[in-house]
């Protein structure tokens, strides 16, 4: 039975050790069935930063994003989501962990859970992670340069997937994407 877990995080920035997470989206599958969405609105830690180039990404207002419940809030009922689907004490029972980009929000995931003092964010998934922006990568290699960047955005469409540049950003909307390119992906093989 294979459980995917495709998740994108919106962040202050770029630094896991400055930055918080703002905004989390995922889409549980299991045997490719989609049986659960979710999207939670995280205030961040207390000294957290804000990096500019990010704010102008995700339309974020810092004001705005300070009245969001905290970071509590999404460990606790994120926990309580996976916990429906996994047994995280058994070590053959996880989540395939899907994104673009993963490993960044995966580190994001990770100095959160040393916040909340709990050292067990990998017993929920199995590793190495499933980045599609690296299966895209593999697989367009002969023709690589013709795509201007590699953003989500940029490679949906030059790939034949519908994408709004406006509700880039937004995770839920991308990580809806990032399926969608990982299904384009996986009917390659």
């Amino acid at each position: 039975m294979a459980k995917n877990l495709y998740l994108d995080l919106e962040t202050t920035g770029p630094n896991k050790e400055k930055h918080a997470i703002i905004q989390a989206a995922g889409i549980i599958e299991i045997d490719g069935r989609v049986e659960l969405e979710f999207q939670f609105l995280v205030r961040p830690h207390a000294g957290y930063t804000w990096d500019r180039m990010a704010a102008l990404k995700t339309g974020a207002d810092q004001s705005v994003v300070e009245t969001y419940p905290p970071a509590e809030v999404f460990y606790n009922e994120f926990l309580q989501i996976m916990g429906n689907y996994v047994d995280k004490f058994n070590g053959k029972d996880k989540f395939n962990l899907i994104g673009y980009w993963c490993q960044f929000d995966y580190d994001f995931l990770w100095k959160l859970w040393e916040r909340m003092g709990d050292p067990y964010l990998g017993s929920w998934f199995f590793v190495p992670l499933i980045d599609v922006a690296t299966l895209v990568a593999y697989n367009v290699m002969d023709r690589r340069n013709q795509f201007k960047n590699f953003k989500l955005v940029t490679v949906c469409q030059a790939l034949g997937i519908e994408f709004d540049p406006d509700a880039a950003h937004d995770a839920l909307y991308d990580i809806r994407k990032t399926r969608e390119l990982f299904q384009l992906v996986r009917s390659w093989r």
